[in-house]
């Protein structure tokens, strides 16, 4: 077992193996993942500002390893699978147009779920090529541009496939989300 670090070692002499050693014994004494999580984060904030690579010589705060659920997911999908996925949606039924609609829409904006949720008909600005999205996760609206493509895909949706509705504004009626 690698000794833990002295409380009067030089900071500049810490090691991996320390350094993991102190990193185990810290997730030894955390009962949940929540609070595991917090931890790591600590200790690679403390090594990344503290000792980071100019300071040490390596980069110590790569040393703990992540306990995120999904951390083994990539960041993003390449364009090519997202691509792929928008193609595979057919042009068909109601349905397939909805889908290739709302990917397009993810894909070329960013926006989330509950932004999607969100708009509006009134929300898309056809003649600037806009779609204003509001509620987002940093509580200020925005407009996003809109691609030509997005936008021939959202208006062959609402002219061929979006639910005709005299009280329902949203660009996407709620039953949709839901098997409808």
């Amino acid at each position: 077992m690698v000794p833990p670090l002295s409380s009067r070692q030089d900071l500049k002499a810490l090691t991996a193996e320390q350094v993991l050693a102190g990193v185990e014994h810290r997730l030894s004494l955390s009962a949940t993942t929540g609070t595991r999580t917090a931890a790591i984060s600590h200790i690679r904030t403390f090594l990344r500002f503290c000792i980071g690579p100019a300071t040490h010589g390596q980069d110590l705060a790569r040393v703990g390893k992540s306990h995120w659920r999904l951390a083994h997911l990539p960041p993003r999908l390449a364009w090519y699978d997202v691509r792929r996925a928008i193609d595979a949606t057919g042009t068909t039924t109601p349905v397939d147009i909805r889908d290739q609609a709302i990917l397009l829409l993810l894909a070329t904006t960013g926006i989330r779920n509950g932004e999607l949720r969100a708009i509006q008909l009134q929300d898309i600005d056809w003649r600037t090529g806009e779609v204003f999205i509001r509620r987002t996760k940093g509580k200020r609206d925005r407009a996003a541009p809109l691609l030509e493509e997005t936008g021939a895909a959202l208006a062959d949706y609402i002219l061929r496939a979006r639910p005709c509705s005299d009280y329902d504004l949203a660009l996407f009626s709620s039953r949709q989300f839901n098997g409808g």
